[in-house]
């Protein structure tokens, strides 16, 4: 994104912890990504969560082939 274009994002919002709180959990509505019913506060203590957003075995495999 350039120039001034950041500007036609949406509102401001001066706490950026919240803007983004606000923006995690938006993005959770659109798409629970198969935890549905949680929290992303939640989903950070799940370990099948945290393997998820870490790759998963899939991520494992390919970092393994890299080598």
């Amino acid at each position: 994104m350039g120039g001034d274009a950041w500007t036609h994002t949406g509102p401001y919002q001066r706490d950026l912890a919240a803007a983004f709180r606000q923006e995690q959990a938006e993005e959770l509505a659109r798409d629970d990504h198969g935890f549905e019913g949680r929290s992303v506060e939640q989903l950070w203590h799940d370990p099948q969560w945290q393997e998820y957003i870490s790759g998963g075995s899939g991520g494992t495999d390919r970092a393994a082939h890299l080598e």
